[in-house]
């Protein structure tokens, strides 16, 4: 009688962990849904009339989330205009402002703001990163948030992380 209880608590933790988080809940260190690939709109802590008053100097132009993987932890790197780049894990260096500039340049060749959504939303992989990432351009910001393994992610996605992650080599790896 014992071994039948825990044996259904067990399944209703096991089933609880697998249930998909509603995308409306992702908070600015999401945890790993099931969600493969997904426009949002920018989130932001700040109301939009701090948006507007703060200089666009000290607003990351790149931001660059990935949860997930085998330890499910979350890791945020930002990356400002003027060269700083910053972990949520406290580490920060400073790259130069040209390279910043050519990296977003060449995300913006790649055409970020005109890719497609992939549609495989329901794709699950247990121990594989979410990432997201968001991209800030002369006053237009756009979010996609992708599984590097679905077969519908746009190799111009993984092209364009692979460029921000070249402005984060400096910092300790996470």
């Amino acid at each position: 009688m014992v071994f039948r209880g825990f044996f259904l608590v067990c399944a209703i933790v096991i089933l609880a962990a697998c249930a998909p988080i509603p995308s409306g809940s992702l908070s600015p260190l999401p945890t790993p849904t099931s969600v493969v690939a997904v426009v949002t709109d920018v989130v932001s802590a700040a109301t939009p009339a701090e948006a507007q008053a703060t200089p666009e100097s000290s607003r990351p132009v790149i931001t660059l989330i990935r949860s997930g993987g085998l330890a499910g932890r979350a890791v945020q790197w930002d990356v400002y205009p003027d060269g700083r780049v910053r972990s949520s894990s406290g580490h920060e260096t400073v790259v130069p402002e040209a390279e910043v500039t050519q990296v977003l340049s060449d995300i913006e060749k790649l055409g970020f703001y005109d890719l497609a959504e992939p549609g495989s939303k329901n794709n699950r992989c247990a121990d594989c990163f979410l990432y997201t990432i968001t991209v800030r351009i002369g006053g237009k910001d756009r979010t996609l948030a992708f599984m590097p393994e679905a077969t519908d992610t746009p190799a111009e996605l993984l092209q364009i992380v692979e460029r921000a992650n070249s402005l984060l080599q400096a910092l300790p790896q996470e």
